[in-house]
């Protein structure tokens, strides 16, 4: 994270169900939001490493409420 903060969720893709259609354009799919999740407080020089095993949803609120955040997002085909 290089500025601001957000709440990052975490759940092994296995246990969730999609809502839709893997694109692999921008390899990406989305779930329907589990009644439970991990969940982790990013803050500014914070970083997380999601195995492909995961899925996870980024860009929730902080924890003090909207703010602007900028990070970098990096891939790695495995």
């Amino acid at each position: 994270m290089v500025e601001g903060e957000e709440i990052f969720g975490y759940e092994p893709a296995a246990v969730l169900k999609p809502s839709g259609e893997y694109n692999d354009e921008t390899d990406l799919i989305f779930y329907k939001e589990p009644k439970q999740s991990g969940a982790v407080l990013l803050k500014k020089g914070d970083f997380a490493i999601v195995p492909p095993e995961d899925a996870h949803a980024p860009r929730r609120m902080s924890a003090n409420g909207p703010c602007r955040v900028k990070k970098i997002v990096v891939k790695v085909k495995v």
